[in-house]
């Protein structure tokens, strides 16, 4: 579980600094609304649900090596 919940952790990282590196390059090439407008189209929403969801969930779920940090 602990696994997991690392994996989890790691994407979600990678997927915030893409993000942040997408929009600066968007706003440097001078069409920031462009791309705003693709961040919030509906697969980008489910995504984002989902990884939300995933951590609640796991956040909730006991270690597997019975150590309770």
């Amino acid at each position: 579980m602990n696994r997991i919940r690392l994996a989890l952790a790691i994407i979600s990282a990678m997927l915030l600094a893409f993000g942040y590196l997408a929009s600066q390059w968007a706003r440097f090439q001078g069409d920031p609304v462009a791309y705003s407008a693709k961040v919030d189209s509906q697969p980008i929403i489910g995504l984002a649900l989902l990884f939300f969801l995933g951590g609640i969930i796991l956040g909730y779920l006991p270690n597997q090596n019975g150590d309770a940090k």
